[in-house]
C-alpha cells in the first residue's frame, strides 16, 4: 500500500503489545461514496481519521462537526458516534485504529484541549506517520510493535502540541430531523472488515484486505 493505494491492513498485536505498547489494530485509506455513513459504539478502539479531500461530518457527544480537508478526528469508539460523507462528492480519508497502554489518557488530554476534531497546521505530518506505520507493519520486522508504538505516540504528541481547535457546526436541532440515509451499526467488541478494490498481497500476522469493486461488509466478526 503506497501513497496512491486505497485499502486496509489489519494487525493482530502480541500479548506484549497489548499489555505494554500503543498498537495498531487496522490502518488504511479509502474514498467513500456520497451516501456513506456509519454508526458505532462498544468497539474497543481509538480512531485517528484524516480528511484528504471532500467533506464529512461527525456526530459525537451531542454535537456535530464538519470535517474538511486537513482536519483530524480522534475519538473513543467505545462511545456512541456517527460519521459519514456530507456532500455530493467522494470523501477521501486515511485512518489509524489503535489501542494500548495510555490510549485513554492521551485521548482525554487532547479532547480537553481541542475536542474531537482538530485542525493541523502541518497536515503532512499525519500522512507521514500513517505511511510509516503501513511500511512498518508490512515489513514485519523484529521490532515492529515498538516502532509502531513510537509513531503512534509521536502522532499523539504532535496533535497535542501543534493542533488547533476546529469549530463545530450544528447541522440540525430537534429529534424529528434525521439524516436522509440508513446507517450501519457495528456490534460491540467487533471489527467489521471492509473490502476494497486493488490487487492482493500475501497474508500473514498482518493482513492486507482483498480489494473488490465496491465496499462490502463481512458478516463474520473478528475477536480481539
Amino acid at each position: 500500500m503506497d501513497s496512491t493505494d486505497y485499502g486496509m491492513l489489519v494487525y493482530t498485536p502480541s500479548q506484549l503489545a497489548r499489555s505494554t505498547f500503543l498498537y495498531v489494530q487496522h490502518i488504511g485509506r479509502w474514498k467513500y461514496d456520497d451516501d456513506y455513513v456509519i454508526t458505532r459504539e462498544g468497539f474497543d478502539s481509538y480512531l485517528f481519521q484524516y480528511t484528504f479531500s471532500g467533506r464529512g461530518y461527525l456526530k459525537h457527544e451531542d454535537r456535530e462537526y464538519e470535517l474538511l480537508a486537513d482536519s483530524v478526528i480522534l475519538i473513543d469508539c467505545r462511545k456512541y458516534h456517527e460519521y459519514g460523507t456530507l456532500s455530493n462528492e467522494q470523501w477521501d480519508v486515511g485512518w489509524v485504529h489503535f489501542d494500548g497502554n495510555g490510549s485513554a489518557s492521551y485521548m482525554q488530554a487532547i479532547h480537553d484541549k481541542y475536542g474531537p476534531v482538530i485542525r493541523l497546521p502541518v497536515p503532512h505530518r499525519f500522512i507521514q506517520h500513517q505511511r510509516s506505520l503501513i511500511e512498518i507493519i508490512r515489513g514485519n520486522g523484529v521490532n515492529l510493535e515498538a516502532e509502531a508504538a513510537l509513531h503512534i505516540f509521536q502522532l499523539l504528541m504532535e496533535v497535542f502540541t501543534a493542533g488547533t481547535t476546529s469549530p463545530f457546526r450544528q447541522w440540525y436541532s430537534g429529534a424529528s430531523k434525521r439524516w436522509p440515509r440508513e446507517s450501519t451499526s457495528i456490534p460491540a467488541n467487533s471489527l467489521c472488515r471492509t473490502y476494497f478494490r486493488r490487487r492482493l498481497g500475501p497474508r500473514s500476522k498482518h493482513e492486507q484486505i482483498p480489494l473488490y469493486e465496491s465496499l462490502q461488509t463481512l458478516d463474520r466478526v473478528l475477536s480481539h
